[in-house]
Protein backbone atom coordinates (compact mmCIF):
# COMPACT_ATOMS: atom_id res chain seq x y z
CA UNK A 1 0.00 0.00 0.00
CA UNK A 2 1.61 3.00 -1.39
CA UNK A 3 -1.12 5.39 -0.67
CA UNK A 4 -3.38 6.31 2.50
CA UNK A 5 -5.55 9.15 3.66
CA UNK A 6 -6.11 10.57 7.19
CA UNK A 7 -8.95 12.53 8.55
CA UNK A 8 -8.63 13.53 11.56
CA UNK A 9 -10.66 15.26 14.23
CA UNK A 10 -8.79 18.60 15.14
CA UNK A 11 -11.03 19.37 17.92
CA UNK A 12 -10.02 16.39 19.89
CA UNK A 13 -7.24 16.99 22.64
CA UNK A 14 -3.86 14.91 21.26
CA UNK A 15 -4.97 14.60 17.46
CA UNK A 16 -2.06 16.79 16.64
CA UNK A 17 0.91 14.74 18.57
CA UNK A 18 -1.16 11.36 17.42
CA UNK A 19 -1.42 12.78 13.39
CA UNK A 20 2.52 13.62 13.25
CA UNK A 21 3.36 10.28 14.91
CA UNK A 22 1.49 8.47 12.74
CA UNK A 23 2.84 10.91 9.34
CA UNK A 24 6.68 9.48 10.78
CA UNK A 25 5.28 6.16 11.06
CA UNK A 26 4.40 6.32 7.82
CA UNK A 27 6.78 8.00 5.90
CA UNK A 28 9.67 5.66 7.21
CA UNK A 29 7.41 2.64 5.47
CA UNK A 30 7.58 4.76 2.08
CA UNK A 31 3.63 5.37 2.36
CA UNK A 32 2.23 8.57 0.75
CA UNK A 33 -1.00 10.54 2.34
CA UNK A 34 -3.63 12.40 1.49
CA UNK A 35 -4.87 14.98 3.90
CA UNK A 36 -8.02 17.56 4.32
CA UNK A 37 -5.78 20.63 2.96
CA UNK A 38 -6.93 23.13 5.40
CA UNK A 39 -5.96 20.76 7.93
CA UNK A 40 -2.79 20.64 6.30
CA UNK A 41 -2.48 24.22 5.76
CA UNK A 42 -3.78 25.29 9.60
CA UNK A 43 -1.52 23.23 11.38
CA UNK A 44 1.59 22.53 9.57
CA UNK A 45 1.41 19.52 8.37
CA UNK A 46 3.08 19.80 4.51
CA UNK A 47 6.28 18.18 3.44
CA UNK A 48 6.99 14.57 4.09
CA UNK A 49 4.33 12.03 3.29
CA UNK A 50 1.95 14.34 2.79
CA UNK A 51 0.96 14.51 -0.71
CA UNK A 52 -0.68 17.63 -1.75
CA UNK A 53 -1.70 16.28 -5.14
CA UNK A 54 -3.60 13.51 -3.87
CA UNK A 55 -6.85 13.37 -3.55
CA UNK A 56 -8.84 11.70 0.09
CA UNK A 57 -9.82 8.22 -1.10
CA UNK A 58 -7.12 7.55 -3.83
CA UNK A 59 -5.15 5.02 -1.79
CA UNK A 60 -6.15 1.52 -0.13
CA UNK A 61 -6.86 3.20 3.05
CA UNK A 62 -8.33 5.42 5.11
CA UNK A 63 -7.60 6.28 8.84
CA UNK A 64 -10.37 8.55 10.58
CA UNK A 65 -8.78 9.80 13.38
CA UNK A 66 -11.24 11.35 16.62
CA UNK A 67 -14.75 9.32 17.02
CA UNK A 68 -18.25 7.77 15.94
CA UNK A 69 -18.60 12.01 14.64
CA UNK A 70 -15.17 12.21 13.08
CA UNK A 71 -16.37 8.75 11.47
CA UNK A 72 -19.42 10.27 9.72
CA UNK A 73 -17.62 12.95 8.70
CA UNK A 74 -15.04 10.75 7.08
CA UNK A 75 -17.60 8.82 5.09
CA UNK A 76 -19.08 11.89 3.93
CA UNK A 77 -15.78 13.70 2.77
CA UNK A 78 -14.80 10.54 1.13
CA UNK A 79 -17.80 9.85 -0.99
CA UNK A 80 -18.17 6.89 -2.85
CA UNK A 81 -14.60 5.98 -3.10
CA UNK A 82 -15.09 2.61 -1.68
CA UNK A 83 -12.03 2.75 0.18
CA UNK A 84 -12.14 0.80 3.39
CA UNK A 85 -12.30 3.17 6.42
CA UNK A 86 -10.37 2.44 9.72
CA UNK A 87 -11.71 4.28 12.90
CA UNK A 88 -9.17 5.23 15.65
CA UNK A 89 -11.14 6.08 18.88
CA UNK A 90 -9.69 9.16 20.94
CA UNK A 91 -12.96 10.36 22.12
CA UNK A 92 -15.36 8.94 24.51
CA UNK A 93 -18.28 6.46 23.56
CA UNK A 94 -17.98 5.37 20.76
CA UNK A 95 -19.05 2.24 18.31
CA UNK A 96 -17.66 2.62 14.93
CA UNK A 97 -14.15 3.67 15.99
CA UNK A 98 -13.09 0.44 16.58
CA UNK A 99 -9.38 0.68 17.28
CA UNK A 100 -7.53 2.50 20.38
CA UNK A 101 -4.09 4.29 19.83
CA UNK A 102 -1.97 1.35 20.33
CA UNK A 103 -3.68 -1.21 18.40
CA UNK A 104 -3.41 0.97 15.28
CA UNK A 105 0.55 1.10 16.06
CA UNK A 106 0.67 -2.60 16.83
CA UNK A 107 -1.31 -3.39 13.66
CA UNK A 108 0.16 -0.64 11.33
CA UNK A 109 2.35 -3.29 9.12
CA UNK A 110 -0.37 -5.73 8.51
CA UNK A 111 -3.04 -2.91 7.48
CA UNK A 112 -0.77 -1.50 5.89
CA UNK A 113 -0.33 -4.85 3.77
CA UNK A 114 -4.05 -5.37 3.41
CA UNK A 115 -4.05 -7.77 5.98
CA UNK A 116 -7.76 -6.40 7.94
CA UNK A 117 -11.58 -7.47 7.20
CA UNK A 118 -13.93 -4.89 6.57
CA UNK A 119 -17.38 -4.86 7.87
CA UNK A 120 -19.73 -3.73 4.70
CA UNK A 121 -22.59 -0.77 5.95
CA UNK A 122 -25.98 -0.16 5.02
CA UNK A 123 -26.57 3.24 3.67
CA UNK A 124 -29.81 5.18 3.29
CA UNK A 125 -30.81 7.61 0.56
CA UNK A 126 -32.35 10.33 1.31
CA UNK A 127 -34.28 12.88 -1.06
CA UNK A 128 -36.46 15.86 0.07
CA UNK A 129 -39.42 16.35 -1.96
CA UNK A 130 -41.49 20.07 -2.34
CA UNK A 131 -44.98 20.19 -4.45
CA UNK A 132 -43.92 16.95 -6.33
CA UNK A 133 -40.14 17.83 -6.86
CA UNK A 134 -36.96 16.77 -5.12
CA UNK A 135 -35.57 19.75 -3.77
CA UNK A 136 -32.36 18.06 -1.38
CA UNK A 137 -30.83 14.71 -1.95
CA UNK A 138 -28.24 12.88 0.29
CA UNK A 139 -26.84 10.02 2.06
CA UNK A 140 -27.08 9.02 5.43
CA UNK A 141 -24.84 6.00 7.52
CA UNK A 142 -26.57 6.23 10.65
CA UNK A 143 -29.53 8.20 10.41
CA UNK A 144 -32.05 10.98 9.32
CA UNK A 145 -34.09 12.80 12.22
CA UNK A 146 -37.31 15.06 11.81
CA UNK A 147 -38.41 17.02 14.52
CA UNK A 148 -40.11 20.68 14.71
CA UNK A 149 -36.35 22.54 15.78
CA UNK A 150 -36.35 25.32 17.86
CA UNK A 151 -38.28 25.61 20.26
CA UNK A 152 -38.78 22.17 21.09
CA UNK A 153 -42.33 21.25 20.69
CA UNK A 154 -44.48 18.01 19.21
CA UNK A 155 -44.39 17.64 15.43
CA UNK A 156 -47.25 15.89 13.17
CA UNK A 157 -45.95 13.40 10.45
CA UNK A 158 -47.62 10.64 8.52
CA UNK A 159 -45.31 7.87 7.31
CA UNK A 160 -45.57 5.62 4.27
CA UNK A 161 -44.15 2.24 3.67
CA UNK A 162 -44.10 2.13 0.01
CA UNK A 163 -47.35 3.54 -1.26
CA UNK A 164 -49.51 2.18 2.24
CA UNK A 165 -49.95 4.78 4.98
CA UNK A 166 -48.27 3.29 8.11
CA UNK A 167 -49.02 5.96 10.93
CA UNK A 168 -49.53 9.09 12.18
CA UNK A 169 -47.28 10.27 14.65
CA UNK A 170 -47.67 12.87 17.15
CA UNK A 171 -44.07 13.09 18.88
CA UNK A 172 -41.02 14.94 19.72
CA UNK A 173 -39.53 13.92 16.40
CA UNK A 174 -38.87 10.63 14.38
CA UNK A 175 -35.68 8.46 13.61
CA UNK A 176 -34.91 6.53 10.16
CA UNK A 177 -32.31 4.54 11.18
CA UNK A 178 -29.67 2.01 9.42
CA UNK A 179 -28.70 -0.79 11.72
CA UNK A 180 -24.98 0.86 12.03
CA UNK A 181 -27.30 4.34 13.93
CA UNK A 182 -29.60 1.72 15.98
CA UNK A 183 -26.52 2.29 18.79
CA UNK A 184 -27.05 6.27 18.02
CA UNK A 185 -29.96 8.44 18.62
CA UNK A 186 -32.05 5.85 18.20
CA UNK A 187 -30.84 3.98 21.07
CA UNK A 188 -30.96 7.00 23.27
CA UNK A 189 -34.93 7.02 22.60
CA UNK A 190 -35.93 3.54 23.15
CA UNK A 191 -34.92 2.06 19.85
CA UNK A 192 -33.45 -1.78 19.60
CA UNK A 193 -30.02 -2.72 18.77
CA UNK A 194 -29.58 -4.34 15.71
CA UNK A 195 -26.42 -6.24 14.41
CA UNK A 196 -25.07 -4.40 11.56
CA UNK A 197 -24.78 -7.52 9.29
CA UNK A 198 -28.68 -7.06 9.34
CA UNK A 199 -30.62 -4.75 6.67
CA UNK A 200 -33.71 -3.06 7.76
CA UNK A 201 -34.88 0.44 8.07
CA UNK A 202 -35.47 1.01 11.74
CA UNK A 203 -38.51 4.36 12.31
CA UNK A 204 -38.09 4.92 16.13
CA UNK A 205 -40.26 7.93 17.14
CA UNK A 206 -39.05 10.32 20.05
CA UNK A 207 -41.43 11.03 22.96
CA UNK A 208 -44.51 10.54 21.07
CA UNK A 209 -47.49 10.99 22.57
CA UNK A 210 -49.48 8.08 21.94
CA UNK A 211 -47.92 5.27 23.94
CA UNK A 212 -49.06 2.56 21.19
CA UNK A 213 -46.60 3.85 18.66
CA UNK A 214 -43.30 2.02 18.87
CA UNK A 215 -40.36 1.02 17.40
CA UNK A 216 -40.59 -1.15 14.45
CA UNK A 217 -38.33 -2.96 11.74
CA UNK A 218 -38.77 -2.45 8.25
CA UNK A 219 -37.32 -4.68 5.27
CA UNK A 220 -34.17 -2.90 3.82
CA UNK A 221 -36.21 -2.85 0.48
CA UNK A 222 -38.96 -1.10 1.29
CA UNK A 223 -39.11 2.98 0.92
CA UNK A 224 -39.91 4.78 3.91
CA UNK A 225 -41.69 8.09 2.97
CA UNK A 226 -42.15 10.91 5.85
CA UNK A 227 -44.85 13.95 5.16
CA UNK A 228 -44.60 17.03 7.26
CA UNK A 229 -48.11 17.72 8.36
CA UNK A 230 -48.10 21.14 9.27
CA UNK A 231 -45.68 24.08 8.62
CA UNK A 232 -44.93 25.62 12.17
CA UNK A 233 -41.97 26.88 11.30
CA UNK A 234 -38.50 25.46 12.60
CA UNK A 235 -39.14 22.08 11.39
CA UNK A 236 -36.14 20.65 9.45
CA UNK A 237 -33.85 17.08 9.46
CA UNK A 238 -30.78 16.62 10.32
CA UNK A 239 -28.82 13.68 8.90
CA UNK A 240 -25.99 12.01 10.45
CA UNK A 241 -25.97 14.80 13.35
CA UNK A 242 -23.97 16.86 10.69
CA UNK A 243 -26.32 18.04 7.98
CA UNK A 244 -29.56 19.73 8.48
CA UNK A 245 -32.39 20.24 5.88
CA UNK A 246 -35.10 22.94 6.53
CA UNK A 247 -38.84 21.40 6.09
CA UNK A 248 -41.95 23.37 5.14
CA UNK A 249 -45.89 21.98 5.63
CA UNK A 250 -46.36 19.07 2.88
CA UNK A 251 -42.80 18.43 2.09
CA UNK A 252 -42.26 14.30 2.20
CA UNK A 253 -38.97 13.12 3.08
CA UNK A 254 -38.47 9.73 1.72
CA UNK A 255 -35.66 7.37 2.71
CA UNK A 256 -34.74 3.64 0.59
CA UNK A 257 -31.80 1.63 0.96
CA UNK A 258 -28.62 3.20 -1.14
CA UNK A 259 -27.25 1.16 -3.60
CA UNK A 260 -23.70 1.78 -2.10
CA UNK A 261 -22.23 1.02 1.09
CA UNK A 262 -19.52 1.96 3.36
CA UNK A 263 -17.04 -0.54 4.09
CA UNK A 264 -15.37 -0.07 7.86
CA UNK A 265 -12.27 -1.84 8.79
CA UNK A 266 -12.83 -4.33 11.73
CA UNK A 267 -10.71 -5.14 15.10
CA UNK A 268 -9.55 -8.43 14.70
CA UNK A 269 -9.32 -8.55 18.77
CA UNK A 270 -12.77 -7.80 19.11
CA UNK A 271 -16.22 -8.43 17.93
CA UNK A 272 -19.09 -6.74 17.50
CA UNK A 273 -20.40 -8.04 20.95
CA UNK A 274 -17.68 -7.64 22.15
CA UNK A 275 -17.65 -3.61 21.33
CA UNK A 276 -20.97 -3.27 22.98
CA UNK A 277 -20.43 -5.03 25.95
CA UNK A 278 -17.42 -2.57 26.65
CA UNK A 279 -19.33 0.23 25.06
CA UNK A 280 -22.69 -0.39 27.03
CA UNK A 281 -20.82 -1.75 30.47
CA UNK A 282 -22.61 -5.11 30.23
CA UNK A 283 -21.19 -7.22 32.92
CA UNK A 284 -21.80 -9.99 35.11
CA UNK A 285 -20.24 -13.37 35.10
CA UNK A 286 -21.89 -16.19 33.33
CA UNK A 287 -24.32 -18.37 35.60
CA UNK A 288 -22.10 -21.98 34.81
CA UNK A 289 -24.83 -24.06 36.84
Amino acid sequence: MKLVSIVANTTKPGWLELTRRLLDALDERGVRVAMPHETVKEHGLAGGPVDPKAELGEGGLVFSLGGDGTMLSTVRRVGNCRVPVLGVNIGGLGFLAEFSVDELFGSLDALLAGTFSVSERMMLDVTVERQGKAVERHRALNEIVIDAGTPARMVRLSAFVGSRFLTRYEADGLIVATPTGSTAYSLSAGGPIIHPDLEVILLTPICAHTLTVRPILLPAEQTVSVELDEDRGGAGATLDGQVGIALRGKDVVRVSKSAESVRLVTNPGRTYLDILKDKLGWGGARNSS
